[in-house]
């Protein structure tokens, strides 16, 4: 079992090139006693993913509308992510439970008011948690609006899982690898 979480960049300016890039350079970069990060059994990847609602798609003023009368179903038809994924760019095999909580962003600071500065950008689900694998149930999947902290909400999920366990991991290492920036490599880290 994997655990990831990731902040994938907006900075980039084209959406095939921005996700497809960040996504495949992540699973490049970890290795996992010479199988590629594809092999492990089960996969659980969750952050900011930063995929917006598309703006030429839906216009930022429509989608607050359609959200505030509970038509997320119908906004969520102009996701990125959803697209990106149905198009086969990015997230080979990983699932999404359904989303029925409002958009986790754009929200200004220390409130639950949607984005009032002059770029008014569109809300979007940016906060994700995705799955791969077998045996994995998906119990809850919810957003913790009553965070006011950032123009994030959080989200989370509660999932039943069948592991099995193998080795223990050096989780030293692990952190030292990851905090290094070194080329995370699990076969450096399994305990035999």
């Amino acid at each position: 079992m994997v655990l990831v979480t990731s902040e994938i960049t907006s900075k980039l300016n084209s959406t095939n090139i921005k996700y497809k890039v960040n996504y495949t350079y992540f699973t490049s970069k970890i290795k996992s006693c010479d199988s590629s990060f594809f092999s492990f059994s089960q996969i659980f990847w969750f952050g900011d993913m930063n995929y917006r609602i598309n703006p030429s798609a839906l216009d930022p003023d429509k989608a607050k509308s359609m959200i505030k009368n509970g038509r997320y179903a119908d906004v969520l038809k102009f996701d990125q992510l959803r697209d990106q994924m149905r198009e086969g760019k990015v997230f080979h095999g990983f699932t999404e439970g359904p989303i029925t909580f409002r958009p986790t962003y754009k929200y200004d600071v220390n409130t639950d008011n949607w984005d009032s500065s002059e770029k008014n950008r569109s809300p979007a689900w940016c906060d994700r948690v995705l799955w791969r694998g077998d045996n994995i149930v998906q119990i809850d999947y919810v957003s913790v609006g009553q965070y006011k902290l950032s123009d994030h909400k959080p989200v989370a999920s509660l999932f039943e899982a069948k592991v099995r366990h193998i080795r223990k991991i050096n989780l030293i290492h692990l952190l030292w690898t990851y905090l290094s920036g070194q080329m995370l490599n699990l076969s450096q880290i399994v305990s035999r």
